[in-house]
């Protein structure tokens, strides 16, 4: 008796998108804006994204420039808000869509209480991806954050045959990729003033920040390196601590202006 089994490339073959999306997430390993996408705060609750394209989880999708009007409380009460690209491949008529999230604390960003299915692609799962943070009362956006993750390109140059050679026989291409996933950059990330509250972890350092870096948890070891002027102004704490989706940092008081860190590297800790 044959087993059952099915080659999904052959000559006459119908390669289904379901197909694709697998092979693309096992290649590219990677959830983010290819290329624009990018978002801006105009006031009031009106948010501009730019003409660009991006991938999650293997499937590609364009976005049309386009302003958007955020939701908004009802009431003075401050409440932070999400604008998140979301996958829903149960929707078979229009399985993605940017929408705007709004909650009483940071409690998504903090806790990754995104709805981030990882088997999506063989269960029609729902995937959420935030590219804007914001803080808003019944008046209009107070603060605005952008939280758009850029994929980047995995594949580098090889100069020689011996090179390859190395790659395949000694096994560095396999080495390559494995801490390709165990080190994390992420560039220019603001922080906003609103961002800081108090913390009695650091005595010398009373206030805190939780800067998002999707994809880390508490396994990383983050190296933040600030900006000129925050390295010399003594404010900032030369330690931080990395949580599920962010790097939190450290100061002595609460910065008076938003500051953006030119880079955060994360290392996966070992075991």
């Amino acid at each position: 008796m044959e087993g059952a089994i099915e080659l999904k490339q052959y000559d006459g073959a119908q390669v289904l998108p379901k197909d694709d999306a697998i092979l693309y997430d096992m290649i590219v390993g990677q959830n983010g804006i290819i290329y624009g996408c990018d978002i801006t705060w105009l006031g009031s609750n009106q948010i501009h994204i730019s003409y660009g394209y991006g991938i999650i989880k293997g499937r590609m999708f364009e976005v049309a420039e386009q302003t958007i009007y955020a939701n908004l409380p009802s009431t003075t009460t401050s409440k932070y808000g999400y604008v998140v690209i979301a996958l829903d491949l149960e929707v078979t008529d229009k399985p993605i869509s940017i929408e705007t999230i709004l909650c009483a604390s940071r409690a998504y960003e903090e806790n990754g209480d995104w709805n981030q299915d990882e088997n999506i692609n063989i269960v029609n799962g729902v995937w959420e991806m935030p590219i804007a943070e914001y803080k808003a009362t019944n008046a209009g956006i107070s603060s605005f954050t952008d939280l758009i993750v850029k994929v980047k390109s995995i594949y580098k140059s090889i100069n020689s045959f011996s090179e390859w050679e190395a790659l395949g026989v000694k096994g560095y291409l396999l080495d390559a990729f494995l801490a390709r996933e165990q080190i994390k950059t992420f560039e220019n990330k603001k922080v906003p003033i609103t961002l800081w509250t108090q913390n009695s972890i650091y005595e010398e350092y009373p206030y805190s920040a939780a800067v998002y870096c999707s994809g880390i948890d508490s396994h990383y070891v983050p190296n933040v390196i600030f900006g000129l002027e925050e390295s010399v102004s003594g404010i900032f704490a030369p330690v931080a601590k990395s949580e599920t989706h962010v790097t939190r940092i450290y100061a002595k008081e609460k910065p008076d202006y938003e500051i953006t860190i030119p880079t955060i590297q994360c290392i996966r800790k070992v075991g």
